[in-house]
């Protein structure tokens, strides 16, 4: 039989002595399921050293270790054709029983015929959804039958998945907010009891507490004591069924309290859809089944480059994001009230309420772009939400090379790591003096970097061929200019695509304002994915660490940026700021007519797929010094 489900949630297994794929979501009609699949295998590759092969595929598949009384065996070899750093190449392709394969490999690389392993520290549930074409969220397929086992949801065993639909899943969410007793200003889990907790959702919203007062507002509930109030929160948990469980500090502040308050009366979250508690650890909760949403952390690290606020607490980001704020409560009488007014409580309690409102408005203000790096980068919700832009492009990258049929190299070593060379893509060309400068013209480049490898074949695989001879300004090396590398089609795909959704976006004819912000994160996420893979190529920490990548890439930004304050010279302005993709002009006398025709000259000069803006003229820019006694870009424009 057909099942169809939306995949939200997934677990490594042990079934069988074999590692299986779990994934948890939700059917089309709306209920619970897991799915589990056993017909894949952990796998990684083998490149042989030249010669024949048939030797060592009979040694590898009748490779056996037992280690820590666990089992590990080769279940399958097969030669396939691959890629490395766009070289055709064949290797084996290495099936085993254990996703665990550390002790396999060890053995593997001692043989004298093998060449290199690779993809054996890729997680296995990341190469699990990649090797079947399968994106978090997205209405899956599955063959298959439903099978008897203790759980709160129906398990079905799955022969075959696929997702041959473009349908995303509109999940069930459920916002949370606490309110602890806080009778010094901080309140202390060891000592000071929960006293409130609100959820909200659409068209539910409930405030439990334990001190009882006369109310007419339905919406609040009355339990006994701070354990039915823990009690009840798991209840209204497993009642409500939520897809997503959103907080705000949760993981670092709420859930680690709740624990601890728990722990005080031998209670146990099991709030699992497995029926396992809540994973909860001092940086991250995590729930099986229920995808766990922080959105502290997601606002702190992917939202705030487009905050003006610099605090990321709830009233400040609510004020900011959606325009409301919090109620207004004497929050430091709570104590005070609780103890000896209990009657005047029903404000607090609309307080924590309106708490749990706010971060349920939130979540649907993120929720694009959310998933939008979903479906860019293949990772779980939950993973997504504490990521950032170093994870994201790594993973976008793992997923391109599985498509593509490229081999993804392996994280480096302490040793590697430390050996391998470090960039620096902050230098100032030219650095502004500490003061106050009158008629400031600012060009600023968009995505220089991936501009750069898209247009001159910035790609391992190119470096230094024996067709062309195109030297690197600069540089007595090159990259070929005939045959387009990996990085390179990535890096123009996705320039191209983000130019298609700047364009929808400039024409709001026939939009509706939902659309035009699921472009907007679509247009975001792109950008600053692109803006990550000069990192690729420059962290030691990275798996694509290229020196020769990262010198070819600021020596062309350092040379564009020149030819740029060359032509500026030439028209008579004075360059009072550049860097390796924005550059400040001075107008002195000059004319707007006369800087536009400099910024036209300056773009009809440059490749393509080059963006340069013309950001504005301002009568004042003040530039001050940094610690280190550089202007590090630190400035301020009167406009």
């Amino acid at each position: 039989m057909r099942v169809q489900f939306y995949p939200i949630d997934a677990a490594a297994r042990n079934i069988n002595g074999r590692t299986a794929a779990v994934l948890y979501g939700k059917t089309v009609s709306g209920e619970r399921i897991c799915v589990t699949d056993t017909t894949c295998a952990p796998f990684f590759y083998v490149v042989p050293k030249h010669g024949s092969t048939t030797e060592l595929e009979k040694w590898i598949s009748e490779l056996k270790l037992r280690e820590k009384d666990v089992d590990y065996f080769v279940l399958k070899v097969e030669s396939k054709a691959m890629k490395l750093n766009d070289k055709e190449i064949n290797v084996l392709k290495i099936y085993t029983n254990n996703a665990f394969s550390y002790y396999l490999v060890n053995e593997i690389k001692k043989r004298n015929d093998v060449s290199e392993v690779f993809e054996y520290d890729l997680p296995f549930l990341q190469a699990y959804l990649l090797d079947k074409r399968l994106v978090p969220g997205f209405l899956t397929e599955a063959e298959g039958e439903f099978i008897a086992k203790s759980a709160r949801i129906p398990v079905f065993s799955a022969s075959a998945l696929e997702q041959p639909y473009d349908e995303i899943i509109k999940p069930r969410v459920l916002a949370f907010d606490v309110e602890t007793y806080s009778p010094k200003g901080s309140s202390s889990p060891e000592h000071d009891p929960v006293i409130m907790i609100s959820f909200y959702s659409e068209n539910f919203k409930k405030t439990i507490t334990w001190k009882k007062f006369e109310t007419t507002d339905t919406s609040i509930d009355f339990v006994d004591s701070e354990f039915e109030l823990l009690n009840r929160f798991k209840r209204t948990i497993y009642e409500f069924k939520p897809d997503y469980l959103v907080g705000y500090t949760s993981d670092l502040f709420v859930f680690p309290y709740l624990k601890k308050r728990a722990d005080k009366y031998g209670l146990f979250f099991d709030i699992g859809t497995d029926k396992s508690s809540a994973n909860i650890g001092r940086s991250e909760t995590s729930i099986t089944g229920i995808v766990h949403i922080d959105l502290y952390k997601f606002i702190s690290k992917i939202i705030s480059e487009k905050l003006e606020t610099d605090s990321y607490r709830l009233k400040d980001v609510a004020q900011e994001l959606l325009g409301e704020t919090k109620k207004t409560v004497d929050i430091e009488k709570l104590e005070y009230t609780w103890d000896n007014e209990p009657s005047k409580l029903g404000p607090y309690c609309e307080y924590n309420l309106n708490d749990a409102y706010l971060i349920y408005r939130l979540y649907e203000k993120v929720a694009p772009m959310m998933d939008e790096l979903v479906k860019l980068t293949n990772m779980f919700p939950h993973d997504v939400v504490r990521g950032n832009y170093t994870q994201y492009t790594e993973s976008f990258l793992i997923k391109e090379s599985k498509f593509m049929n490229e081999m993804i190299p392996f994280r480096p070593s302490f040793e590697d790591y430390e050996s391998r060379k470090t960039f620096s893509s902050s230098d100032e060309l030219v650095e502004a003096e500490q003061g106050i400068y009158n008629n400031v013209f600012v060009y600023d480049f968009t995505l220089l970097f991936p501009s750069i490898i898209a247009t001159h074949n910035i790609s391992p695989g190119a470096f230094n061929c024996w067709c062309c001879n195109e030297k690197i300004p600069g540089e007595s090396t090159h990259f070929c200019r005939k045959v387009t590398g990996f990085f390179t089609r990535i890096t123009s795909a996705m320039l191209d695509r983000r130019k298609r959704i700047v364009k929808m976006l400039a024409d709001e004819t026939e939009k509706t304002s939902e659309q035009m912000h699921i472009l907007s994160a679509r247009e975001n996420a792109l950008t600053n994915i692109s803006r990550s893979l000069y990192g690729v190529f420059a962290y030691p920490s990275s798996r694509w660490h290229n020196a020769n990548c990262t010198a070819a890439i600021l020596a062309y930004a350092r040379n564009y940026m020149v030819s740029i304050m060359n032509k500026a010279i030439e028209a008579g302005f004075k360059i009072l700021y550049a860097d390796f993709d924005s550059i400040f002009l001075r107008k002195g006398v000059h004319s707007v007519k006369l800087s536009e025709s400099l910024y036209e000259t300056i773009v009809a000069s440059l490749p393509e797929k080059m963006e340069l803006n013309h950001e504005g003229i301002y009568p004042r820019a003040m530039f001050v010094s940094s610690k280190q006694g550089k202007s590090m870009k630190r400035f301020a424009l009167l406009n």
